[in-house]
């Protein structure tokens, strides 16, 4: 039982550091959008 919870938090984890790293890769990719578009020709 304590390795099946240790199983389940280590899942939760990975899973929640997938979410943040596609959040901030989003966020990048959006603040990088915004830099082409503000910058003059």
């Amino acid at each position: 039982q304590n390795i099946r919870c240790w199983r389940e938090r280590l899942v939760l984890k990975i899973k929640l550091l997938n979410a943040t790293l596609y959040y901030n890769l989003s966020r990048v990719v959006v603040y990088m959008y915004y830099l082409i578009i503000n910058i003059p020709c």
